[in-house]
């Protein structure tokens, strides 16, 4: 669902989904299958620059700037790879940022990453930034029964 025109993020493998201007691959070396090893080599033949965690250097990754981003923020909470991209995007000053593909649905592993992406969320909204979470089902901003809590209403603006 992601347009193909502007700056396009992706993390892990999206590369050999779509082209991207730059790839997150925070994972170690004992995290990358087969598939994923596909992707790196797609990122490297390509010449897709990526940010990883360190020590990747000689891949030709570019080291994620943690230590900045840490200092900026006074934060150091991130529970997947997409809290980094948006650390990155609210440290890079972005305006707007639109975010395809992560649903974060209650029920599978995403309900322990969904927190700290709606934190990194509330950061970026908190800063004026415009971010939009799109996709048919996204559960991210959502509460657990889809309604106000108290008021008992159904909610009106969720992740957008």
């Amino acid at each position: 669902m992601a347009p193909l025109t502007g700056l396009s993020w992706g993390i892990n493998m999206v590369n050999l989904l779509r082209p991207v201007d730059l790839i997150f691959e925070m994972h170690d070396e004992i995290r990358w299958h087969q598939k994923r090893l596909k992707g790196i080599k797609s990122a490297l033949e390509t010449k897709t620059p990526v940010y990883s965690i360190g020590g990747f250097e000689t891949y030709g990754f570019k080291r994620y700037p943690i230590e900045a981003i840490i200092n900026e923020f006074g934060e150091d909470y991130f529970g997947c790879s997409i809290d980094y991209m948006l650390a990155f995007a609210i440290y890079g000053k972005f305006e707007k940022v639109d975010v395809y593909g992560v649903n974060l649905v209650c029920g599978t592993e995403y309900y322990y990453e969904r927190p700290s992406v709606e934190f990194w969320r509330g950061y970026a909204k908190g800063r004026g930034i415009d971010i939009k979470f799109h996709g048919p089902i996204c559960e991210v901003g959502k509460t657990k029964m889809g309604v106000m809590y108290g008021y008992e209403t159904p909610q009106q603006v969720v992740a957008n």
